[in-house]
């Protein structure tokens, strides 16, 4: 057993029942690993064994492997958001333009 084996084994073992995981592991630049789990134990024979959960974990599966960079693109807009709104809640004044109207009359 190599690393990577026994490291796989420690995610699953860290896994609790009943959920659905979607697990990214970074493995280079610009690059990743994507590992899906379910740890349901349903059997999916019909229609009401496909609750919410596992469909939307399916659909994001689906538009990560064909859209890959356009999620990836909505990612960089989304950090770039947070890294303004944090400049503003940090630093009020950010958003606030000083205007000099010259001496008082």
């Amino acid at each position: 057993m190599d690393d990577n084996d026994i490291a796989m084994n420690l995610e699953k073992m860290s896994l609790l029942a009943d959920r659905y995981y979607i697990i990214l592991s970074p493995t280079g630049e610009g690059e990743f690993r994507l590992t899906a789990y379910d740890t349901t134990d349903l059997e999916y024979e019909s229609d009401e064994d496909f609750n919410a959960a596992f469909v939307v974990q399916e659909g994001l599966l689906a538009m990560l492997k064909e859209n890959t960079e356009e999620v990836f693109e909505a990612g960089v807009l989304s950090i770039q958001h947070q890294a303004l709104e944090e400049e503003v809640v940090d630093n009020p004044s950010a958003n606030v333009v000083k205007v000099d109207f010259g001496t008082k009359q």
